[in-house]
């Protein structure tokens, strides 16, 4: 799989260092999981492109994104359309094909993007992780990589900032940038975060507790947080059990 998507989300992040990202997260009976993504700049964009001359450029950058689809497109026939010689590893190809994009649009302008992991299962995960971290599309799977159909271990030790990191370090450079600089582009980016966890069936017991996780119902988990709680190393929590443990019925 190509850094693609990765470089465009990059430039979106850099440029506009400020949007939200919601996730939600579908846990089926059967151990997999179905998770869509969804970033909005709509209200960053609406002020960059507002701005003269500082717009300009700004602008430019989002040429990048006219490569998106607007409808739900499988991430193999995107890689078919933009590359003439595509993997032929099965495992690649089949997973490619379960993985979606598009761009969203309002009023003819790209608001934001979406992405969708379509009934992944544990071993799916751990084929994702195996590669190269240039390669993956931005969702963080390690929340999901437990999830046995009943149970599900949130090791919380995994909301960092590494992702958004390697995001960020993706748009300058193919190589990844020093520490320092990921510690300071993370710091100047404003990203709220939510993560909507639901269970096809009903909580049975929630074991532990932490200030970003909360039950909203007897089926439902909400992660909130944002990239400059992640980045405050002086931040204090009320709750902060390294893991939440989620057992359903």
């Amino acid at each position: 799989m190509r850094k693609t998507l990765l470089l465009i989300v990059a430039i979106v992040l850099v440029t506009i260092q400020s949007c939200s990202i919601h996730t939600e997260t579908l846990l089926h009976k059967n151990a997999e999981a179905t998770t869509e993504m969804n970033i909005d700049f709509r209200e960053m964009m609406g002020l960059m492109m507002g701005m003269v001359p500082d717009s300009v450029d700004a602008k430019s950058q989002f040429s990048e994104l006219n490569k998106l689809p607007t409808e739900w497109t499988s991430l193999y026939d995107f890689e078919k359309k933009e590359r003439k010689k595509l993997t032929t590893d099965p495992d690649s190809v089949r997973l490619m094909k379960k993985m979606f994009l598009k761009a969203n649009s309002e009023n003819g302008e790209i608001v934001g993007i979406s992405f969708k992991q379509d009934h992944f299962s544990a071993k799916d995960y751990e084929f994702i992780d195996k590669g190269d971290a240039k390669d993956k599309m931005p969702l963080n799977n390690k929340i999901f990589q437990s999830w046995d159909g009943k149970t599900l271990t949130i090791d919380t030790k995994n909301f960092t900032d590494e992702d958004y990191k390697k995001i960020g370090a993706s748009a300058g450079s193919a190589e990844p940038s020093k520490d320092g600089e990921q510690d300071m582009m993370t710091k100047m980016m404003q990203i709220d975060i939510t993560n909507i966890i639901k269970f096809e069936t009903k909580i049975k017991s929630i074991t532990g507790l932490h200030d970003w996780v909360q039950k909203v119902d007897d089926r439902t988990i909400k992660i909130t947080y944002s990239s400059k709680q992640l980045a405050d190393s002086q931040l204090k929590f009320k709750n902060e059990d390294a893991q939440i443990v989620i057992v359903t019925e």
